[in-house]
């Protein structure tokens, strides 16, 4: 008979150290320093930080003196 593999198997990580990752993607708090895609209407490009925030309220990421069923 043989005998069972001497080499430990692990199924998972055990780095739970912070991750250095230049992903973009991902949840955040703070609102994006650049925007994740290049719109072409300048209204837009100016409205968007504004929207995001409001997102964040709405959602409860974010404190809001405007009620949620008003945003």
């Amino acid at each position: 008979s043989s005998s069972p593999p001497t080499q430990k198997r692990q199924l998972f990580s055990t780095n739970t150290g912070p991750k250095k990752s230049t992903n973009t993607g991902g949840w955040a708090k703070d609102a994006p320093k650049q925007p994740l895609s290049a719109p072409d209407n300048k209204q837009l490009k100016k409205e968007s930080p504004t929207i995001f925030k409001l997102i964040q309220g709405y959602m409860g990421d974010r404190k809001s003196k405007t009620p949620i069923d008003q945003v």
